[in-house]
């Protein structure tokens, strides 16, 4: 049985982004392995700083934190899926340098055909209105939206998507345990998990 311990621990060390991960997991496999390494093994990864190997090996002592992350992720129904996982999305992995950890809260139909749609923060109200229509109209024909959950013209799409009965990924820039639902309508909070699905690439405690 995978181990997400190790994988947490990983994923938390500063400086080690998709590319680096990835690129340890190929060279020395399971993230529990990688913990075992002295400095010199460490080292022989390309763009691995000494800071780094250095703090891949002080890491180590944060295992309780990553427990105590875990446990709230489970309690809150958070699920934790790795690159090394079978059900890990197909379209993500074909991506250049692919999240190693995803987390998503609710379920995602890795089949369902996607739109992205984003823009400023600051969008004029023309804007907001072709965001919140188009997204309606483009969730009718059975597509779900992909948007950053950010004001303007994010939220505006996202909540045209649900207010249409629609269904819609919304991206975080932050760790998942750092969301909160400020810019959602109090209607539209029950749809969260069913409609409105939350995915995060960053630790759980990141942002």
């Amino acid at each position: 049985m995978r181990d997400l311990r190790y994988w947490l621990l990983l994923q938390r060390v500063d400086e080690i982004g998709p590319s680096l991960f990835n690129k340890l997991l190929e060279k020395f496999g399971e993230p529990e392995g990688i913990f075992s390494l002295g400095i010199r093994d460490l080292l022989s990864i390309p763009r691995l700083s000494k800071s780094i190997a250095k703090g891949i090996i002080s890491s180590k002592n944060n295992l309780d934190e990553v427990d105590k992350v875990l446990e709230e992720l489970e309690r809150r129904q958070i699920r934790v899926t790795t690159i090394a996982d079978e059900d890990y999305p197909k379209r993500l992995r074909r991506i250049v340098n692919p999240p190693p950890i995803i987390y998503t809260y609710g379920e995602i139909d890795d089949n369902a055909q996607k739109i992205a749609i984003v823009g400023a923060r600051r969008a004029p109200v023309n804007g907001i209105k072709n965001a919140f229509y188009f997204s309606g109209e483009i969730t009718k024909k059975g597509f779900v939206i992909v948007s950053e959950y950010a004001k303007g013209i994010d939220t505006a799409a996202r909540i045209g998507a649900l207010k249409s009965g629609g269904n819609t990924v919304m991206v975080l820039p932050t760790g998942i345990l750092k969301f909160s639902l400020h810019l959602e309508p109090n209607e539209l909070r029950k749809t969260i998990g069913s409609h409105a699905i939350i995915f995060s690439e960053f630790f759980p405690l990141s942002g």
